[in-house]
């Protein structure tokens, strides 16, 4: 698997293109957000303590809660660049996703996606524990 793309109604989230080092390491990604008229992508580096695997407990979580939590559940990047701000509608979970480089420019971009709490929210944690986790020697 070389990304996840979670997608709602022409809007898209993909991570993918991981840069691991000679230890297996995660030292970067890059997260593309993508709607009408409007496509950005940025490089994320890992923080070295857990890579991303707080991005994936995110997910992770999200899916055990599939029922309902109450107010927003938000993962952000080590260094602020990218920002899902996580929302339970009933049967569907608002994920508002925010690029951006601080520096030195300051651009921001940001897209809205609405995803099922059932099978869509479980594909998509169960795609990024796979893509995430531990390299593979084949």
């Amino acid at each position: 698997m070389d990304q996840v793309v979670i997608s709602y109604n022409g809007c898209s989230l993909t991570i993918g293109d991981v840069v691991r080092g000679p230890g297996g390491d995660i030292w970067s990604l890059v997260v593309e957000i993508a709607d009408s008229g409007l496509r950005a992508s940025i490089a994320v580096s890992a923080d070295h303590t857990v890579q991303f695997d707080d991005l994936v407990e995110f997910f992770a979580e999200l899916e055990r809660q599939w029922q309902g939590w109450g107010g927003d559940r938000v993962y952000e990047s080590l260094e602020g660049e990218f920002r899902i701000t996580a929302s339970h509608l009933g049967s569907r979970i608002r994920l508002v996703v925010e690029l951006g480089d601080v520096m030195p420019d300051e651009w921001r971009a940001q897209v809205t996606l609405t995803v099922d709490a059932g099978e869509q929210l479980r594909a998509a944690a169960v795609d990024l524990a796979a893509l995430l986790g531990p390299a593979r020697s084949y």
